[in-house]
């Protein structure tokens, strides 16, 4: 009850007809809704912008297997409002992979082999390219625009956090 209205959780899920939507829902679970509800098609991976008013997720092929560890790699970035109306492709099949908004939103941060690819929104350029320091997947950047965080190899071990200055490309690993 404390936390019944206190906003709304994002996610992607399984509908009724067995693809894959997105879906929002109270903190607690109550009012949840299908906001996509395309059966001819695969969505997951939400990521909202700062603005609170559109969002980012990736589209795929009905059937696709979604991977947990690839699924940034996968399927098409698609932007829309919100509430999951207003839906229009961003890029074309794998294009934009692990996209996330800069703290203004006009800019996208997507990873690649080579490195992290700050991307202007509205024109779809790159405009700088930071190293990824073993970053492979799982890329966010952070609210204040310093940072970028995500799933790298370390040392040796994989499935490491590490975080990356978003000016310098210098390293420090979390965990």
């Amino acid at each position: 009850r404390e936390i019944k209205n206190k906003g709304w959780f994002i996610y992607g899920a399984r509908g009724t007809g067995g693809s894959w939507d997105l879906f929002v829902s109270r903190p607690d679970g109550s009012e949840k809704r299908n906001i996509t509800n395309t059966p001819d098609y695969e969505e997951a991976a939400p990521r909202v912008a700062p603005d609170g008013k559109r969002m980012l997720y990736r589209r795929f092929a009905k059937g696709s297997v979604i991977d947990h560890d690839k699924w940034g790699f996968q399927g098409q970035l698609m932007v829309s409002s919100l509430d999951g109306t207003n839906a229009v492709e961003y890029g074309g099949e794998a294009e934009f992979p692990w996209a996330s908004w800069s703290p203004d939103g006009k800019q996208l941060a997507c990873l690649d082999k080579k490195g992290i690819n700050i991307v202007d929104f509205d024109t779809k350029k790159v405009l700088r390219e930071v190293p990824r320091q073993g970053i492979y997947q799982q890329l966010f950047w952070s609210p204040d625009g310093k940072w970028f965080c995500g799933t790298g190899n370390h040392g040796g071990q994989s499935w490491t956090v590490v975080r990356v200055n978003a000016e310098t490309g210098e390293k420090n690993v979390v965990r």
